[in-house]
């Protein structure tokens, strides 16, 4: 892989069902296969942004550079841009699971959950997808399969851990491993999903330089607010 290559950072963020019609928000930046723009189009599960979230915001240094990457709500899906990178873009997907990058050409999802009550997360979830990998100019360099999946665990009151914060917090356990290159560890990690943010937060520890990840949001009342997601090597439960 090319060594000036700069990470695409993924918060995961989490969505909510919606019955309102949207359209592929970036279809001249990431152009997909027409059954799988119709699948994301109109899939119940790939849900729709939470109302009261406003953006998340990731910020970190690399190669003398600071990045910054920005989450917002664009025609029914939440897009990240990368501020003075417009071709640098990802839409987030499946309730934060995943999300359709520049960097590759994604060709197929399936997305599956079980023990699923009237709200999200389920009890297990899992998304498989295959595509290419690309460079900067759209060439492909290799294939691309990975299996990501998650378990749901204990739910605990966000405000114990991120002060102003409503709703709950639901820990899940992923592993996500990459079937198309036999040499790649699986990768473990936990995440936190707010209920009332739908976002899934990650507070482990990044490789990456200064990094910051906020997120801004309107609270009960309808005031802005804006939380630093603070990153530690301890869960928060």
């Amino acid at each position: 892989m090319n060594s000036k290559f700069i990470p695409v950072l993924l918060i995961g963020v989490a969505t909510l069902a919606d019955a309102s019609p949207r359209n592929w928000p970036v279809a001249q930046q990431i152009a997909i296969g027409s059954e799988l723009q119709r699948q994301l189009e109109n899939d119940p599960a790939v849900g729709f942004p939470s109302p009261a979230l406003i953006a998340v915001t990731t910020s970190f240094d690399a190669n003398g550079t600071r990045y910054t990457d920005r989450q917002t709500v664009e025609q029914g899906f939440l897009v990240q841009r990368r501020l003075n990178d417009p071709a640098n873009i990802a839409v987030i997907i499946y309730h934060g699971m995943s999300a359709v990058t520049s960097s590759a050409k994604l060709q197929s999802i399936s997305y599956s959950e079980k023990g699923h009550d009237a709200t999200w997360p389920p009890a297990q979830v899992a998304l498989k997808e295959m595509g290419e990998l690309t460079d900067s100019a759209g060439n492909s360099f290799g294939s691309m399969a990975s299996i990501r999946s998650c378990t749901r665990g204990d739910s605990k009151q966000a405000s114990t851990y991120f002060a102003g914060l409503p709703g709950k917090l639901t820990r899940l356990d992923c592993t996500q491993a990459f079937v198309s290159d036999a040499s790649s560890p699986v990768m473990r990690f936990t995440t936190y999903y707010s209920d009332y943010l739908d976002v899934q937060l990650t507070t482990g520890v990044t490789t990456l330089k200064n990094f910051e990840y906020r997120i801004e949001f309107r609270d009960t009342a309808g005031n802005t607010k804006s939380l630093v997601i603070p990153q530690s090597n301890s869960p928060l439960f």
